[in-house]
């Protein structure tokens, strides 16, 4: 198995687990994923009266989010199958990630969970870990001609 074969099979595992993590906890609540998370936002937003740029901010950081979830489905796929991902959407996706806060190593974030840490400090220091190991990854394949 090459580099890339695994960096690809190690990114597309973290963007599965983190939809497999996301389903599981939201089915758990009872909810219907990112049906009830919308309802969940509005019915939250209307009970705090945001008004103006402050909404048009919180809705953008939600959309983020959303779309981020919606593009690890692709971005799982296309790792899982070393399909040739083009580096403007691992750009952008990263982006997303940066904006809401989101670790591409989901194992991160389960860790926290399960040892009981909620230390803001440690959860945003192993974010730039996670995402310093991301792109630095990716950029080595992208320098060795591995990734367009």
């Amino acid at each position: 198995m090459s580099y890339k074969d695994k960096i690809f099979t190690f990114w597309g595992a973290m963007d599965l687990l983190a939809i497999g993590s996301y389903l599981f906890y939201s089915l758990k609540m009872g909810h219907v994923p990112i049906w009830s998370d919308i309802q969940l936002f509005y019915s939250q937003l209307t009970l705090m009266e945001v008004r103006g740029a402050d909404r048009i901010f919180l809705q953008t950081l939600f959309f983020i989010h959303s779309g981020l979830l919606l593009s690890l489905c692709f971005s799982a796929y296309a790792f899982l199958v070393k399909k040739n991902i083009r580096f403007l959407f691992i750009g952008l996706q990263e982006m997303m990630r940066i904006l809401s806060l989101t670790c591409s190593v989901a194992l991160f974030p389960l860790l926290l969970q399960f040892m009981r840490i909620d230390d803001a400090f440690v959860a945003l220091i192993l974010f730039v870990i996670s995402e310093t190991l991301k792109v630095g990854s990716l950029l080595w394949l992208r320098k060795r001609g591995l990734l367009t």
